[in-house]
């Protein structure tokens, strides 16, 4: 299953780190989902298998992680610590939408994002390893950034420091 999935003769290395970084925030989705229907039904770990829609809830939070990173990707991986931040917000955000209204239209898609800001309040171990999932997603990406613009023949951008750093240049160089 390795071979198919990631070590497909057809695929660059690039795209091998940007399929890989999906899973892995797919898979951090649906240990956050996981967590969500066991802060929601306490007595489903304990009393009685988990049921059918909550099996739902927890591939729902898959799809949202997995679909949410593909949305960020152009901003993930790119240089600067604006883009990072771009990108991991961006991912934060339409993660728990997306898997909200995958679980329960309209009502997830509205309790999605409040639900995930109470997870990471509650446990802020639990939003730590989640920014530490996405800035090791940021760094899979850049290999697969670099391949795209090696191939239109584009430079990569500036880090953001040095954007910085020539804009107060000519502010002081002004006075």
């Amino acid at each position: 299953m390795y071979s198919v999935l990631i070590r497909h003769p057809r695929r660059s290395e690039g795209e091998r780190r940007l399929f890989i970084g999906q899973l892995m925030t797919g898979i951090f989705g649906a240990l956050l989902a996981l967590v969500v229907v066991f802060r929601l039904s306490p007595d489903a770990l304990i009393d009685r298998p988990i049921s059918g829609f909550e099996w739902w809830v927890v591939t729902a939070g898959f799809i949202g992680g997995w679909s949410a990173t593909g949305l960020a990707r152009e901003r993930l991986g790119r240089r600067g610590l604006g883009n990072m931040l771009l990108g991991m917000g961006a991912v934060t955000f339409f993660a728990p939408i997306i898997a909200g209204t995958l679980g329960l239209p309209l009502y997830g898609t509205m309790f999605g994002p409040f639900t995930l800001a109470l997870i990471f309040v509650a446990s802020p171990i639990t939003a730590l390893l989640w920014a530490a999932n996405l800035v090791g997603v940021h760094i899979l990406f850049r290999t697969w950034h670099a391949e795209r613009d090696s191939i239109f023949g584009a430079q990569m951008p500036d880090p953001i420091w040095r954007v910085l750093w020539r804009g107060a240049r000519k502010l002081v160089e002004r006075d």
